[in-house]
């Protein structure tokens, strides 16, 4: 748990490799992920993450310097 989101590639032709495209760091607990995206436009893609300064099922680590929050990314 190191407050950061990976996104991978995976290679669809050989299914034999990944690759790193990118990463999103931030102070605290990822709590939660979800992607959007529109039926009609594909350009419309979002990743929406939700920080905390605790992990959503405990308290058993608070981190004070973080912020509870929501982050929007377009893809």
């Amino acid at each position: 748990a190191n407050g950061s989101v990976h996104f991978w590639a995976i290679d669809t032709e050989a299914y034999d490799g990944m690759a790193c495209m990118g990463s999103i760091e931030r102070e605290g607990c990822i709590n939660g992920i979800a992607l959007t995206s529109s039926e009609h436009d594909d350009s419309n893609e979002m990743v929406v993450i939700a920080v905390g300064r605790e992990p959503r099922l405990g308290r058993w680590s608070v981190n004070k310097k973080a912020k509870n929050c929501l982050m929007i990314y377009s893809l």
